[in-house]
């Protein structure tokens, strides 16, 4: 393949106990934390929601598009599979009226799959893409993100796996 690769790869982090985990997870940064939950919530249901768009890859002509786009259908198949383990954690917080705005988020992704055309789809898809690696860019810029070795909770790397990936993403080049 040309250009960049986009690896697909599993990422196995750690995912403390319900009992121990506390919902501000990044150090000095409650705006933070709550921000990457409620973007870890949404990703667990666009993350499959990429991978179902990604059905237009028969009409993709380009050899090496066809490919990269193939790559990133597979890494989000993988990669959603971590944050449905961290959400498991918020839902376990037992915040009020949570799980019922979960499932009319669920509802709007399934809507579009069966209602919205395959332009629709892909036309999101890019959007929540682009814009999610211009956050993880300039959070990672201004140094908002440290690393377990700096003595920090490993959740905030997600953001940056989002990042370094989307450098290559064939939605995003």
């Amino acid at each position: 393949m040309a250009g960049l690769e986009i690896p697909v790869r599993r990422m196995p982090f750690e995912v403390p106990a319900v009992a121990s985990f506390h919902p501000l997870y990044i150090a000095g940064h409650a705006a933070l934390s709550y921000q990457m939950t409620g973007l870890g919530l949404y990703v667990a249901l666009l993350e499959p929601f990429i991978v179902k768009t990604g059905c237009v890859l028969d009409r993709v002509n380009d050899p090496d598009l066809k490919e990269a786009v193939d790559r990133f259908c597979r890494q989000e198949a993988q990669h959603y599979q971590q944050h449905e383990r961290f959400n498991a954690l918020i839902f376990g917080q037992n915040y009020p009226g949570l799980e019922a705005r979960y499932e009319q988020l669920r509802a709007d992704f399934d809507h579009f799959l069966r209602e919205e055309d395959d332009r629709f789809r892909v036309g999101f898809v890019e959007g929540f893409e682009a814009n999610t690696n211009q956050g993880a860019l300039a959070l990672m810029k201004a140094g908002g993100v440290k690393t377990p070795q700096d003595g920090q909770s490993p959740w905030p790397i997600v953001g940056v796996a989002h990042a370094r990936r989307d450098r290559t993403s064939p939605c995003c080049v």
